[in-house]
């Protein structure tokens, strides 16, 4: 869904702070974050069953090099380790698991990539348990849905539901980018602390209290400057 609404969020990837302030404002209920935290990881070793082993292979280090990449550039070195053992898990399983299901499908019910369609669209139908909804391209502040659907009314919801399946694609297409930060809440839930990510947790905590969630990438990181040059 960013992308119509937040283009950059498929462009700013590296930028930690900013995908991780994206990712607090579009799943703040905690439904909506276990559907992301269960239907990215599903899909991607989904995907992995479907491929040839040495396409999925591929995809995987490339994932794997990108979760790398935010790792060194935000200097979390111990993520590079978690990248590479999460991508390895996430082949395997699909080549040891659930390849063998797929191996002779009696139906279209039971195609791979009508299961990854499924995964991807359970993670989108969640954001419509969200508070608050975005404009599209990111061009004013989220509000509350009620007011929302009072103010945009038919026209909004018919372009939504016109656009369901570009929307679904794109949770697909966003899943290697948002499962570093899935990634980043499992490790610090085993115990992994780090200066840096305090510091942006402290940092993201202030900016949500200073007023209207900002999306798009410049506002962000002015704002960002600004709460942090306050003692």
């Amino acid at each position: 869904m960013a992308i119509w609404i937040v283009p950059e969020s498929q462009i700013r990837v590296l930028s930690l702070n900013y995908q991780e302030h994206l990712f607090r404002l579009f799943h703040e209920r905690p439904l909506n974050r276990f559907s992301h935290y269960i239907g990215i990881p599903m899909a991607l070793s989904t995907m992995y069953a479907a491929l040839p082993v040495s396409w999925a292979a591929a995809v995987a280090l490339a994932i794997a090099l990108l979760h790398s990449a935010i790792a060194i550039r935000n200097r979390l070195w111990m993520m590079c380790a978690v990248a590479a053992a999460a991508q390895g898990m996430l082949v395997t399983f699909g080549a040891c698991i659930l390849s063998p299901f797929y191996a002779t499908p009696s139906s279209l019910w039971f195609s791979p990539w009508l299961h990854i369609i499924g995964w991807s669209f359970l993670q989108y139908s969640t954001h419509w348990l969200e508070p608050r909804i975005p404009e599209p391209w990111g061009t004013k502040p989220m509000m509350p849905k009620r007011e929302w659907l009072r103010e945009r009314g038919f026209r909004h919801l018919f372009l939504a539901a016109v656009a369901l399946p570009s929307h679904v694609l794109v949770e697909w297409v966003s899943s290697p980018r948002n499962l570093f930060l899935i990634l980043l809440r499992l490790v610090h839930w085993c115990g992994y602390r780090s200066a840096v990510l305090q510091k942006m947790d402290e940092d993201l905590a202030r900016l949500e209290s200073a007023g209207p969630a900002v999306l798009r990438y410049d506002q962000f990181n002015a704002e960002l400057a600004r709460v942090e040059s306050v003692p």
